[in-house]
């Protein structure tokens, strides 16, 4: 099974770099040893110069892992004690008035700009540690409801 998986990983190698060579060849790209470049910037599956990007892969790509490495980008300034959590009345208005959750882009800005996928990333771990402080609101809540209903029990 392994030899059948080196034979595969071997010809998906051997692919590329013949349709590399051939992008090359065809183009105005460059080769130095194992790299593929025009003006700094890498791409795969196109002969076009990615646009302010260094690396463009059409059409798509599947990988099993990615490491992306965040810059200020993570939330927990969500649980300092002066970040200023909405109301679900005023978060529920926002939601109204706007289409999309405070702090998110809406979907049109993602169609045209893309998503930068480390700001992305840091927004979306805002909005769970957002609804984990809303549950713990809720949880306090309960608690308060039960024991006044349990006071009004025992009178």
């Amino acid at each position: 099974m392994e030899n059948i998986s080196v034979l595969k990983s071997g010809l998906a190698i051997a692919l590329f770099l013949s349709f590399s060579l051939t992008l090359v060849a065809q183009s105005h790209w460059k080769t130095s040893g194992n790299n593929i470049y025009h003006q700094g910037k890498i791409a795969i599956g196109t002969n076009e110069t990615p646009q302010g990007d260094y690396l463009l892969y059409t059409p798509k790509i599947a990988v099993e892992e990615i490491a992306i490495q965040l810059s200020n980008y993570w939330a927990d300034y969500v649980f300092h004690p002066d970040y200023k959590l909405l109301s679900l009345e005023k978060l529920n208005q926002f939601i109204l008035d706007n289409g999309h959750l405070p702090n998110m882009p809406t979907a049109t800005e993602v169609e045209t700009n893309g998503l930068q996928v480390a700001p992305a990333t840091g927004r979306l771990l805002e909005k769970i540690e957002e609804l984990q402080l809303y549950l713990i609101e809720d949880q306090k809540r309960d608690e308060a409801l039960s024991r006044q209903v349990d006071n009004l029990r025992s009178n």
